[in-house]
Parts: C-alpha cells; structure tokens; sequence
C-alpha cells in the first residue's frame, strides 16, 4: 500500500511516532503538528501544508516538550521513540551489543556491559 509516495515500513514508523504521542497525553490534533516537527520539518513549512500560522504550531511543540520533559528537538525525537515500545525503538536505533567497540567501552569503566 503506497499513500503519498510512502512505503508501508513507512506509514507504520508515523503511525507509531502518533501513537507514542497520544500515549504521552498530548491530544489528536496537536500529535498532527508535533510529528512531523519532531522528523525535522521546518515549523514554518508545517503551518503552511496545516494552513495555519508560524506561532500556532510553535504552541503546540513546546507544550509536547512540557509532555515529553525535553527541551529541544532531537531529545523530543528519541523520548518519542522510547514511548514506541523497547523493541520497535531498539530495532530502529539498532541494539548497543551489535557494537564492539561499546561493549569495550562498557568493560573499561568497570560496567556491566549492556546496562
């Protein structure tokens, strides 16, 4: 199923970002303004394709940064990504152990790797 030039793989990574959204309390209407915000969409580009103004989508991303307790874009990303579930979020971040060089890291400060 294509929708707007999107793959399925696709489709199903927004409708998780939404989710995680809805999970955190924020309502419908403002998750349709933070996701695409949180993927790095300019939040003017975002008031234009929503046909409202600059100040209104700025609203709407800093109230999710109160729901999400961060403060700035990337960090509200990756805390949407943890809301997914611990699998889909490992999976896309791809898992600490398939990294030697962390595992290695992990030994030389006295941790347990993995934790």
């Amino acid at each position: 199923m294509k929708k707007m030039g999107l793959q399925d793989e696709e489709l199903a990574f927004l409708r998780d970002l939404y989710v995680s959204c809805r999970r955190q309390g924020l309502g419908r209407a403002r998750s349709v303004y933070v996701v695409p915000y949180a993927l790095g969409v300019p939040a003017k580009t975002i008031a234009h394709a929503l046909d409202c103004r600059e100040p209104t989508v700025r609203e709407h991303v800093t109230e999710a940064y109160r729901a999400f307790d961060v403060d700035n874009r990337n960090a509200l990303y990756r805390r949407m990504l943890r809301r997914i579930s611990p699998m889909e979020s490992r999976r896309r971040r791809g898992r600490r152990s398939d990294n030697p060089l962390r595992r290695l890291d992990d030994q030389d400060q006295g941790r347990r790797p993995f934790d």
